[in-house]
């Protein structure tokens, strides 16, 4: 979305890595593998929205992720601002974490 002449990314402000699921978690998502969260900006989209070191991703709005090019490519199409879903692993537990889509800094 451009605004005042600057295209505006979406930005969650995690970093991640991928991540093989063990069998069972594997057994209770139906997935192989996803994106291990490795880092959270403080302040950032993800840290409001209570995500954590350790949590694994496993979808934005049902969107599958596995890679960080995935995560930055699903939130490249993302409107600032808007509300979504997270789909996290936190131990063995699915969790839907609702977050607001944020802006990705200025370089």
């Amino acid at each position: 979305v451009l605004e005042r002449g600057q295209t505006r990314q979406g930005y969650l402000g995690l970093m991640g890595q991928p991540v093989t699921l063990s069998a069972a978690q594997a057994a209770s998502t139906g997935r192989e593998s996803a994106l291990l969260v490795v880092g959270v900006v403080p302040s950032s989209a993800a840290a409001s929205a209570g995500v954590l070191v350790g949590d694994i991703l496993l979808a934005l709005d049902g969107t599958s992720t596995v890679s960080p090019d995935d995560l930055l490519d699903l939130l490249a199409t993302q409107s600032v601002g808007r509300q979504a879903t997270l789909k996290l692993l936190r131990g063995n537990t699915a969790v839907d974490m609702p977050v607001t889509i944020g802006e990705r800094p200025a370089r």
